[in-house]
């Protein structure tokens, strides 16, 4: 494809064709205010040289160069050094006043942006067929190419969140069959040995051997009562988030020292899909579990607080604390916390997850969820 002659300055190039002996056209003319209406970058270049003859409004507003300023410019000019090196045979290739379609390339602005654009060349022929210039034309492509980078970003972050999701439920599973096997199991086992003692005679039946049985028999349903609160919280659906938490803090509390409160109040009128509170409670309880193998706490607090436009539960205590700036880039179970799982977590059903700690000053763990404005309402909650 190429253009006619009537479409270039009437005054052609001089046979050396330097830059300097083709004057630009002083009068406008009609190709003039056709190429200053275009939204795209039109550039007019001598065929031998490849240099800049003329060009339309586009390339200021564009790139903030005007028409005088880049005439008897080497097209290549207007490259972002780095594009120049990596794209060199496209640059050329539009250099040369030769065809080019859909070309991609990075120009450098006079502010020191840069400017993603896509390049489509045609010769200039005269009535002759003699070429006599080049038109290329850019169309700034900027923001779609950032919006693809962020596509790509957002692709990647999505693959992770699925490894993370699969993970964590695989830990999770881990976790409720090795407490099995230490907690219950070998209670069972005792139980067994025992009945089968009693079951020799009248003689070995005592109150003693009953009272045994007795025991293995509490530990073994508080080992499966544990179990089972760790797959899920039997409150969670039956009464509501609010009450599972209060039973969570009683729980840790009569599990050790510390000491747990639990401050504010969630309305009782709230309903939530299923999936968001199961999500909630359970990093809830995966970052109770850090603060007590990690932190080395003495009390920790769980504030919930429920805003016009989200649910906030913040998890602090006053353990020993680490720099987060020392953590990788993302959570990850490397950086023995579980965090980037718990923050996946979080993602998946629209929340995130902001974690704030200093060396020897506590942590703090915030679970944010967003909600619609009819919050505490049936589908108050914001889908994930």
């Amino acid at each position: 494809m190429s253009l006619s002659f009537n479409t270039v300055p009437s005054s052609r190039p001089a046979p050396q064709d330097e830059p300097s002996t083709m004057p630009m056209p002083s009068e406008p003319v009609g190709w003039r205010r056709w190429a200053d209406a275009m939204p795209d970058i039109c550039l007019w270049l001598a065929p031998n040289s490849g240099r800049i003859v003329d060009c339309n409004r586009a390339l200021f507003s564009t790139l903030g160069y005007g028409r005088s300023e880049v005439f008897g410019w080497p097209l290549q000019a207007l490259a972002e050094p780095h594009n120049l090196e990596t794209a060199g045979a496209t640059w050329r290739k539009l250099a040369s006043c030769g065809e080019l379609r859909d070309a991609d390339c990075t120009l450098r602005a006079r502010n020191g942006f840069d400017v993603a654009v896509s390049a489509t060349a045609s010769p200039v022929l005269n009535d002759h067929g003699k070429l006599v210039a080049g038109l290329v034309v850019m169309r700034d492509i900027t923001e779609r190419r950032r919006r693809e980078q962020t596509l790509q970003v957002r692709k990647r972050q999505l693959k992770t969140l699925a490894y993370e999701l699969t993970v964590a439920e695989s830990r999770e599973r881990a976790r409720v069959a090795q407490d099995l096997q230490d907690g219950i199991g070998p209670l069972l086992a005792q139980a067994r040995a025992t009945l089968q003692r009693l079951a020799q005679g009248p003689q070995t039946l005592s109150v003693d051997s009953l009272r045994e049985l007795e025991t293995l028999l509490v530990e073994g349903q508080r080992s499966a009562d544990a179990a089972s609160f760790a797959l899920a919280s039997p409150l969670l659906q039956a009464a509501g988030l609010q009450a599972a938490i209060d039973d969570l803090a009683q729980r840790l509390t009569s599990a050790g020292p510390l000491i747990v409160r639990v401050e504010g109040m969630l309305p009782a009128t709230l309903q939530m899909p299923e999936a968001s509170g199961a999500v909630m409670f359970r990093v809830l309880r995966e970052l109770t579990t850090n603060a007590i193998r990690h932190a080395r706490a003495n009390q920790l607090w769980i504030r919930v607080q429920l805003e016009p436009d989200r649910l906030c539960i913040v998890v602090g205590d006053d353990g020993v604390g680490f720099d987060v700036a020392r953590l990788p880039t993302s959570f990850s179970a490397a950086s023995g916390c579980g965090l980037f799982s718990a923050d996946a977590q979080m993602q998946a059903i629209g929340g995130r997850l902001v974690v704030q700690s200093k060396a020897g000053r506590g942590t703090r763990a915030m679970l944010v969820l967003p909600m619609a404005p009819t919050a505490g309402q049936p589908g108050g909650p914001a889908p994930a």
